[in-house]
């Protein structure tokens, strides 16, 4: 019985803690600080090796999992600062990685270590992943799988310590605890996916803020070059927008809350999306859009494509190519 009531405990226990919203992802975001020493500096190497000097030398298990814990947040520092100044991440979020995993290593030799301190492990991984979804969405393509890799990571990690760490304590052999821990990464794998809407939804209200501001500045300017600037930029993120509206995530469950927007009528969005900001063109291929409608489609809002607009779309590409 009391081990049931652990278990149930541990399954639940991810589902309260993502019971965010985009105030709390506002204020994940914000709580990243900087690096202590930026990773392209050329005293990183010297920081690098302190820390490694730092590990050898620390032979209490539990210090090593807070100082694995505290890496974690500086690894997760170096990722962010080069993802704003537009550096390469790929070689820091393989340090992520590789830091994730020392958490992990560390917290399985521990066997029944302090439970606040799994928690507060658990706690930075889960601040980790929220960070790296805003991470995902702002850097460029060709940077996305590695960041995937270093979200799906950090799931199965924080899944497996939290699992074998309450059925440990309960004496349950290894065999069930791998039993489990599909079971358990799935469950959480259905949870990060909420909070990625949330993450997008988030950073998508920056970027039409950013529009906004734009705008008003363009507005207020009296000199050219600077407009022209400023215009240039509102481009790029009204594309940006447009495109990560394109992108599929679950944003809906009935036909009512989704509904037609963009300044030519061209997208189909979530009613929360309603007033979003888009470049205002006309392309032939629009018109089709008359012979369908938005709907909520496998959780999403999108065009139902019927037959008519298919042949349609066809058309227009047709005529456009002739």
């Amino acid at each position: 019985m009391k081990f049931s009531v652990l278990f149930i405990i541990c399954l639940l226990m991810p589902m309260i803690a993502f019971a965010l919203d985009e105030q709390d992802v506002r204020g994940i975001d914000r709580s990243v600080s900087s690096p202590q020493i930026p990773a392209d500096s050329w005293m990183y190497g010297f920081k690098r090796f302190g820390e490694t000097m730092t590990d050898f030398f620390t032979f209490d298990l539990q210090q090593k999992i807070k100082l694995h814990t505290l890496l974690l947040k500086e690894r997760i520092a170096e990722i962010r600062d080069f993802e704003e100044r537009g550096k390469d991440i790929a070689v820091i979020i393989e340090d992520y990685r590789n830091e994730l995993n020392n958490l992990n290593n560390s917290i399985e030799k521990s066997g029944l270590a302090d439970i606040q301190m799994i928690k507060n492990s658990s706690d930075s991984i889960e601040r980790s992943i929220i960070v790296l979804q805003l991470v995902y969405q702002k850097v460029p393509d060709n940077a996305k799988l590695a960041v995937e890799r270093a979200i799906n990571n950090s799931i199965e990690h924080r899944a497996f310590n939290e699992l074998k760490y309450e059925l440990l304590k309960e004496n349950v052999s290894l065999t069930k605890i791998k039993d489990k821990i599909g079971d358990e990464i799935k469950t959480q794998r259905e949870i990060y996916r909420e909070t990625e809407n949330i993450v997008k939804a988030y950073y998508l209200k920056g970027l039409e803020n950013r529009v906004l501001e734009l705008d008003r500045k363009i507005s207020d300017s009296k000199d050219n070059k600077q407009v022209e600037e400023l215009e240039n930029e509102k481009k790029v993120i009204l594309q940006k927008i447009e495109q990560l509206y394109q992108v599929k995530y679950s944003e809906c469950s009935t036909d009512d809350n989704c509904v037609v927007a963009g300044c030519s009528a061209q997208l189909c969005v979530p009613v929360s999306r309603k007033d979003i900001i888009t470049t205002c063109e006309y392309k032939q291929e629009y018109e089709c859009l008359q012979k369908t409608s938005c709907r909520c489609v496998n959780n999403k809002c999108q065009w139902n494509k019927n037959d008519e607009y298919n042949k349609c779309l066809i058309e227009a590409t047709n005529s456009s190519i002739n």
